[in-house]
């Protein structure tokens, strides 16, 4: 069955708008209009019109859909702008930096009848997605115990560190999404540590952290989370009953970038997003539930940082 080509906007050109614009120029079934971004001198690419003013995008009727890669800090503004001008949205994480804010965009959502699809890429990622499938069919047995290391490469700008988040909820958040859908359950309690080098290059944010999750089946996950590596390196270990899950790097004579690791993953969800679109569907990806649940594992996090305890999960 054909569709009609879906039109775009991207908000946002830095990293995570040129990974996009670029998996969607290779779609047949997709035309990206607009490019919103601040900077009056940001190049685009040719046949695509740059504005320095979201509403200027969301006024023509052409544009189905919006692209949010903006700051964190403006991600409720551009999410809400979007669905009330009856746009499906496509929207990097986290998904707004206040809790009240998720709930708002739900119901921005409902209201407008269109799509909210919040993007944790490593869901999408064939390695991890056949870990879940060796976990799903029993064959190794229950999990025991199991660590997911995750340093990001290259390090990043001061400037953008600045309006991350901070790393919890700017990576860590990405730990704690796959390690809930790979497991199909929900930390009962969260332990944290952190390291905040006071370096000029870290701009006063965290850059390594250890998360230990208790499961109530008795199960403790480890997320080990850094700044700092020589190359993308996302892995990860569960110790089950029968045998082992492991996901492992994948081998490279050069550095890999985190764009380059889950180059796939990318594709493959944004691929998602746009099929979704052509199918009508408008029931949002992710639950609200499961969004409060990161926000509240996130405040955790820094809680347990802040008193060095053990903080219980209440759902």
């Amino acid at each position: 069955m054909s569709h009609p080509v879906r039109t775009g906007t991207v908000i946002g050109y830095g990293r995570a708008g040129h990974i996009h614009m670029g998996n969607l120029s290779k779609m047949d079934d997709v035309r990206v209009k607009y490019i919103v971004d601040p900077c009056e001198d940001t190049k685009v690419p040719e046949g695509v019109k740059h504005v320095t003013s979201l509403e200027a995008a969301l006024c023509d009727e052409e544009v189905d859909f919006v692209v949010v890669c903006s700051p964190t800090w403006s991600h409720y503004e551009d999410i809400s702008k979007s669905l009330k001008a009856g746009k499906h949205v496509f929207a990097e994480k986290p998904l707004c930096t206040e809790t009240a804010q998720i709930s708002l965009v739900y119901g921005d959502a409902a209201e407008s009848g269109k799509l909210l699809f919040t993007a944790f890429n490593r869901r999408y990622d064939p390695f991890l997605m056949n870990a879940k499938k060796r976990y799903e069919s029993g064959e190794a047995g229950g999990v025991l115990s199991g660590m997911m290391v995750s340093r990001d490469y290259p390090y990043p700008s001061a400037d953008y560190l600045k309006i991350s988040g901070n790393l919890f909820k700017d990576c860590v958040v990405h730990d704690l999404d796959c390690m809930i859908w790979l497991l199909g359950e929900t930390p009962v309690s969260v332990t944290a540590t952190a390291r905040s080098p006071g370096t000029e290059r870290a701009a006063g944010m965290i850059e390594s952290s250890q998360v230990f999750l208790k499961f109530a089946s008795g199960k403790v996950i480890t997320l080990m989370s850094s700044r700092v590596s020589k190359s993308y390196d996302q892995r990860l270990e569960l110790y089950c009953q029968k045998d082992d899950i492991i996901v492992s790097n994948p081998v490279s004579e050069a550095p890999l970038t985190f764009a380059e690791r889950y180059r796939e993953s990318y594709v493959n969800e944004m691929r998602e997003f746009i099929d979704s679109v052509n199918a009508g569907v408008t029931t949002p990806n992710l639950p609200l539930g499961h969004s409060l649940l990161l926000d509240t594992l996130i405040k955790a996090c820094h809680e347990s940082v802040d008193t060095g305890r053990e903080v219980a999960i209440s759902v």
